[in-house]
This record gives structure tokens, sequence and C-alpha cells, in this order.
């Protein structure tokens, strides 16, 4: 099994870091889940919250970026 590795983290101020991390989980031949790509859908009714923890249910692994 391949792991999902959800990605956490404010989109704009770190896109930078975003794109390297996504860079090197491709590398790693492991699938990213990240909202800037369109990995974690958001159904009306649901919430974004509720999308992203749906999809990071569906993770084995999370990087969770803490900024300023």
């Amino acid at each position: 099994m391949i792991p999902n590795i959800f990605v956490s983290s404010t989109i704009s101020d770190l896109k930078y870091l975003r794109d390297a991390i996504r860079d090197a989980i491709d590398e790693l031949s492991y699938r990213p889940v990240m909202s800037d790509h369109g990995e974690v859908g958001y159904l009306h009714p649901m919430r974004a919250t509720d999308a992203c923890y749906k999809s990071i249910a569906q993770c084995q692994m999370a990087i969770i970026i803490i900024g300023k």
C-alpha cells in the first residue's frame, strides 16, 4: 500500500514550502494530500473543515506546518 500523506498549513504564505514538501513526497513515491492541488474535495453542504477531517482519516501520515 502506498501511504497517503496529508499536508496542512496556511497556503498563500507557505506556498514555496508546500511545493517543496509535495516534491519530496512525490520523490518517495507516496501520495500527497493537499487542498491546493485538489486532493481535498469540498462537497456542498460539507464545510471545509469537515472535508479536511474526512481526508485526513484516509491518510497514514500527516505533516502539520505552523507558521508565524
